[in-house]
């Protein structure tokens, strides 16, 4: 248990310590205490609470010294008090009291309450109420209203503290009643409906207090009736909303009626209410936008001299306060000025520069830092930091704007209007101001605007305004949002303000998506923006790259070093030939090995065969993984090889720990709370252990004190290898030291744009020829309602804004017309529930909140898939669930070599909270009950386990302006995108004995030019010839010779393509275009197997998108495909489909390879059949290449080859199966298909699954020897098709 922040004063051990760490053993005995690593083992423990740990203000829990290599499941945790004797200043290791006896664990589905055989009716009306027994209870329905209540009788039977609990009128099923005492007694229950009543369980009531049941005799006139109406349609019943009933009986029609009206009426959207409301100030351009001018309508001004926002913020600029006065001559006034520019002018007279509790002095001309955030009106306290260090108040108050005829001047100043209602008027904004604000409704006319500047920066000389009586005002720079709604994108996607301010504010263009795809359109502006998609850009992890990432992001990103493969405590490390283990070892001249190790010839021949043929490009290290098949060691050196230097020719091989030169990001490390070391260093005035080899000496590298040396501080002791096991997966992995990884893969802390952008990538798109598109209800922000909200810009000055939002929903329940769809969508999103501490942004974010909560307001009427479908595609839900970049299993091992699971979280509350609920149900929703009348459940966790793999790949869209600051990383306001190397690749099973997909017709059935047939999609992509479904090199955007597909001037498809006119006269090529009928092939379309993007027009490209379509995973006849070249990656491919290029050699014994010269674009991809007719076109066959000659690296890809490929599986205990591809030959072989892969899949068996006798109890030798056992457990199968 550890606590931070607590009252060192209370503190029995050490008054200065502020922290509190309490370690606690397992305190159960016996058979209690033996580890059981196949089922369920309990832990306990007890302790004390004494003053000093009630004064913590947090306390974590933490599970650690856990083994890794143990699958961890925690089923429950209970913490609970059972004793209240005097706390001891000291924690406990064994229990002071006997602990409670543990309840059984949870039955395996709900068990529901016995059905109560009698009935209790409610008495006559206007009789005298009766008792009723606490218990279970089954209450017959009332035709007139029962009240059920709970009293306290007299002596003589008169009932006093009468409470009502639950009613039933008009032959209604029972409900719980209003008021707090009905849904604190009855918490958690709901009323069981039965044929003959309602039933439920009545807690017992303490003292005196008993139930009745009372019936009344009522009558509602019409105004009552439509009141009863309103309350369950709306937030609450008005005297408008009654005066609209008056005339009007309540009836079937009537009531229908109002429910058309209110679905009839606009939607009120909680995300534009805000909006349009998000009036706060902005002295200078940030990711988010920019500020309004002061010559626009609308613009705000004000008397104060200093905001807060030009106090000190935490950024760089401090802003720099002078008080200037002549010290030549006499000088009247002291001039004000706040970074050089003059703000206002005060009479030397009254003017006291000094601080208001000492006195201190301040010297006149001279520069101080602003400190403290000044008050916003006139009269607000301003506070200095004096060259003693020390931040003051001054006696000075925020002065009024004012300028005098023989003072000095201010360099800019518009002249104003009088104050008026209707033209600068006084405005009263819902956050506080003193009455020292106006907003400016007509727009200037003055000269001077055509001078002004575009953009205002804080830097920037301050402009002011000259009203006709001579008092001046300030102009007030406020945030400006634009439009970018659905139907009305921004029409540059925010391109020509991202040039104004200098790329300080981003660009506003939403990503295309489901949701907006239809309103997107095209536009020739020449300053439009967009983005370009996640960067396809590799980053090189050495020391200049690393240290650019800390530049850049403030994240401690290391490679780790001292890790022992033999710790202080004599832990070791496996010896390398075990199989299916990962061994890493370095590289170093053969020098270096000055005493090679002794090891057994066989051990010695196969280590250096691996090290060979590993393929791995590291210069510094290289990873072997032990075949789980086919290669051996010499048993001796089994118990003594941990160890290890190999010569082969001129380079040593030395093995180190596996995780030597991996690179995390060890930012988590460097928190206060996090790790104990940081503390203890502070103390002892040592460096921060984490932080100084990036602070002090510029070293990425650090060091893991394995072993305490002479140097050493007292307090560093050797840490054992364990520590570094149990902590390290808090760290994000980015790869291995001299590797080079994919932009896409960094930690979300680090894939910033600014990473990209510092490394040669493009984040956008600029020019003609691009998408534009909004998203639901981003309105413009209107300042003529004043400053009710602030949206958080990154320079926030104000606390508690997390508060908006819930304002923003009341206000909106209290003054929103459309009542009924508000009422639903409050119903939606109590069950649809997002956790507002499971969000990184809830502290200051409100309108990701209120995106989602937009959900069920937009589809209050609408159907419940939709909603399902948009909070799945939810960053908030996904950050909440936590399968927000959730990855693959082969994607975690391929490139962390972790085994993992993706997150399962998203996958079962979706079904449980969501969907289907625990158990299967039947047509009425009553369950569906199995012999021993338990409900059927409608999943298993083997479905869980296979949904979530579906819900691998999302991340965060990029960035973008006009929507509150992403500061904390990820776009949370767009739909998610998804990462298609995260995803998982394989097949899962559905909730009906199927598998996700069936029904969908397969891809080798689709037709041949599916392209040309009728139902074929083409969505628009502009001037951009880069697909976004398909990824291709980077390289591809820039390249001049790229071969492109053009389509013929006779081509039937481009005619169905090109833009059509619209009722203004002006040609539009529709966003996304599917064939009506099926076309027939002009030119090189009848060459093509498949397409992937089009150029209609000059600057003009359509993307083809396939079917949705199922390939299957075992085929018959797999072909081996070769990434660019041999030593690259190796796969398998089905024969029938455009998987791969074609490879052309003069002969089998031909090592290099050519592509057809009239291949048809670049990165094409053809059938097996039709690569070899165009090899045999060139006088060629397709072979088994080497490489791929007379055309750039960047434009290869996958290409077919002659070797046949056999598709195994392996399977494991369970009967689940991992595919495994075995080609003729290959040089290296995908990690996700190849045998050490752990990527295992349900699969439904005909009979019987072969079983590893050394895995069950009762096994059945592999399959009958049909299958190889695995030293690893499990069996590897050969499949027929």
């Amino acid at each position: 248990i550890h606590g931070w922040e607590c009252d060192s004063s209370k503190n029995p051990n050490d008054p200065t310590s502020s922290v509190l760490y309490w370690r606690f053993f397992n305190a159960l005995s016996g058979d209690d205490l033996t580890w059981d690593p196949d089922g369920w083992n309990d832990f306990s423990a007890a302790f004390t609470v004494d003053e000093y740990a009630a004064s913590c203000n947090h306390i974590y829990l933490y599970l650690h010294e856990i083994r890794k290599e143990f699958d961890i499941v925690v089923d429950d945790i209970q913490m609970s008090t059972f004793t209240t004797t005097v706390p001891t200043y000291s924690p406990t290791f064994g229990d002071t009291e006997p602990v409670p006896e543990i309840t059984e664990g949870p039955t395996g589905s709900p068990t529901t309450m016995p059905t109560v055989s009698s009935v209790t009716l409610c008495p006559a009306e206007e009789s005298v109420p009766f008792e009723i027994p606490s218990g279970p209870v089954m209450l017959g329905r009332s035709n007139s209203l029962c009240v059920l209540t709970k009293a306290v009788p007299d002596a003589n039977g008169t009932l006093s503290s009468i409470a009502p609990v639950a009613l039933s009128y008009d032959g209604g099923d029972w409900e719980i009643a209003a008021g707090e005492f009905a849904m604190a007694l009855l918490y958690g229950q709901e009323f069981g409906d039965k044929a003959d009543g309602s039933q439920i369980h009545l807690p017992k009531l303490s003292g005196s207090q008993k139930y009745y049941l009372t019936s009344y005799s009522y009558a509602l006139d019409e105004t009552n009736k439509a009141a009863r109406l309103l309350e369950s349609g709306t937030f609450g019943t008005t005297a408008a909303d009654l005066a609209a009933w008056d005339g009007f009986a309540l009836t079937t029609e009537t009531a229908k009626q109002w429910v058309q009206d209110q679905m009839a009426l606009p939607i009120t959207s909680h995300r534009e209410f805000f909006r349009r409301r998000s009036n706060g100030r902005l002295i200078n351009p940030m990711p988010i936008g920019r500020s309004d001018h002061p010559c626009n309508g609308l613009s705000r001004w004000r008397r104060f001299t200093l905001s807060s926002k030009e106090g000190e913020t935490g950024n760089i600029n401090i802003p720099i306060f002078e008080a200037a006065r002549d010290t030549t001559e006499p000088d009247d006034y002291i001039s004000i000025k706040l970074n050089g520019y003059l703000r206002t002018v005060l009479p030397s007279g009254s003017f006291d520069f000094t601080d208001i509790h000492s006195n201190t002095e301040y010297e006149f001309n001279t520069e101080y830092e602003m400190c403290g955030r000044p008050e916003e009106y006139v009269g607000g306290r301003i506070w200095l930091r004096h060259s003693d260090g020390i931040c003051r108040q001054l006696q000075l108050q925020n002065p009024m704007v004012q300028f005098f005829d023989d003072s000095p001047q201010p360099a800019l100043v518009l002249n104003l209007p009088s104050v008026s209602k209707d033209d600068l008027a006084l405005i009263a904004d819902e956050l506080p101001n003193r009455g020292d604000e106006y907003i400016l409704y007509p727009a200037l006319s003055d000269s001077l605007c055509a001078n002004l500047p575009d953009v205002v920066e804080e830097q920037d000389a301050p402009i002011f305004g000259r009203l006709p009586d001579g008092s001046h005002l300030q102009f007030d720079p406020r945030l400006q949002l634009d439009e970018n709604s659905l139907g009305s994108p921004t029409p540059d996607g925010g391109g020509r303000v991202r040039s104004l301010t200098g790329d300080q504010t981003r660009c506003a263009n939403a990503p295309r998506t489901f949701l907006n795809e239809e309103q997107c359109y095209l536009t020739n502006s020449t300053t439009a923006c967009g983005s370009a998609g996640a960067p396809n850009l590799e980053i090189l992890l050495e020391s200049t790259e690393i240290i650019e990432f800390h530049s850049i992001t403030g994240q401690y990103v290391y490679a780790i070093m001292g890790l022992p493969l033999i710790d202080a405590f004599d832990t070791k490390q496996p010896w390398p030939c075990e199989p299916g283990l990962r061994s890493r070892w370095t590289i170093e001249d053969a020098s270096f090995c000055t005493q090679p190790t002794t090891m057994g010839s066989l051990t010695n021949a196969t280590l250096v065969e691996l090290l060979m043929n590993s393929g791995d490009a590291n210069q510094y290290i290289r990873d072997i993984n032990f075949p789980v098949t086919g290669s051996q060691c010499d048993a001796s050196d089994s118990t003594t090889l941990v160890e290890a230097e190999i010569i082969i020719g001129s380079q040593c091989f030395k093995r180190v720990h596996p995780d030597h030169m991996s690179v995390y990001d060890f930012t988590y490390w460097t928190l206060d709370m996090t790790h104990p070391g940081n503390m203890i260093a502070a103390m002892a005035g040592h460096p921060h252990p984490i932080k100084k080899w990036m602070d002090n000496g510029t070293s990425v590298f650090l060091e893991y004190p394995a072993f305490k040396g002479p140097d050493d501080y007292d307090t560093l002791a050797s840490h054992p290898i364990s520590r570094w096991v149990n902590h390290s997966p808090k760290f994000p992995k980015l790869g291995r030291y001299g590797d080079t990884v994919r932009f896409v893969d960094l930690p979300n802390e680090i894939r910033l744009d600014e990473v990209a952008e510092h490394f040669g990538a493009e984040t956008g798109l600029v020019g003609g020829g691009i998408m534009v598109c909004g998203s639901p209800f981003e309105s413009a922000n209107d300042p003529s309602y004043g400053r009710v909200f602030e949206a958080s810009t990154g320079r926030d000055t104000a606390w508690g804004l997390w508060k908006q939002r819930e304002d923003t929903w009341t206000l909106t329940a209290l003054e929103a017309p459309d009542q009924l769809r508000q009422r639903t969508a409050w119903a939606l999103a109590q069950q649809l529930v997002i956790a507002r501490d499971a969000i990184g942004v809830r502290g200051f974010a409100s309108e990701a909140f209120l995106t989602y909560y937009d959900i069920f307001v937009r589809h209050a009427f609408g159907n419940y898939r939709d909603v399902l479908r948009e909070i799945s595609y939810s960053p908030l839900m996904a950050e909440n669930l936590s399968f927000l970049q959730s990855k693959s299993a082969a994607y975690i091992w391929e490139h962390l070599d972790k085994i993992s699971f993706a997150d399962e979280n998203f996958a079962r509350e979706i079904m449980q909270l969501f969907s289907t609920g625990l158990c299967k149900l039947k047509l009425d929703g009553t369950p569906m009950l199995d012999d021993d009348d338990k409900c059927i459940l409608a999943y298993t966790n083997d479905d869980i386990m296979s949904f979530a793999r579906v819900w691998t790949g999302f991340d965060y869209q990029q960035g973008r302006a006009n929507v509150e600051d992403e500061r904390w990383g990820g776009n949370r306001h767009d739909p998610m995108r998804i990462i298609p190397s995260w995803r998982d690749k394989f097949p899962k099973t559905d909730m009906e004995g199927g598998y996700i997909g069936d029904g969908y017709p397969l891809c080798v059935d689709l037709p041949e030019k599916m392209f040309l047939k009728k139902g074929a999609k083409y969505v628009l992509r502009g001037a951009s010839h880069m697909p976004e479904l398909m990824e291709d090199d980077p390289a591809f955007r820039t390249d001049p010779s790229l071969k492109k597909f053009v389509l013929d001037s006779t081509s039937n498809l481009k005619s169905k393509l090109l833009c059509k006119e619209d009722a203004n006269g002006n040609c539009q090529y529709e966003n996304s275009v599917t064939l009506d009928e099926s076309l027939t092939c002009t030119a090189a379309e009848c060459q093509a197997d498949t397409l992937r993007v089009v150029q209609v027009n000059e600057g003009i490209h359509y993307e083809y998108v396939r079917p949705a379509c199922v390939e299957q995973v075992f085929y018959a006849n797999g072909k081996k495909v070769i990434n660019k070249d041999r030593n690259s990656d190796s796969s398998c491919a089905n024969p029938l489909l455009p998987y791969a290029s074609e490879a052309c050699c003069q002969g089998q014994q031909d090592p290099k390879a050519e592509r057809f010269p009239g291949y048809l674009y670049d990165q094409e991809r053809v059938s097996y059949s039709t690569a070899n007719d165009r090899c045999s076109a060139m006088g060629m066959g397709s072979c088994d290449f080497s490489s791929i000659e007379g055309i750039d690296s960047h434009k290869q890809g996958y290409h077919w080859t002659t070797d046949n490929c056999a598709i195994q599986v392996k399977v494991n205990s369970v009967g689940q199966v991992a595919l495994v591809y075995e080609p003729d030959s290959y040089a290296s072989l995908h990690p996700h298909i190849h045998i050490n892969n752990r990527n295992f899949f349900k699969v439904y068996w005909d009979d019987d699954f072969p079983k590893n006798d050394n895995d069950v109890t009762v096994g059945n030798s592999c399959g009958n020897s049909t299958c190889q056992s695995l030293v690893t457990g499990g069996g590897l199968c050969d499949t027929a098709f």
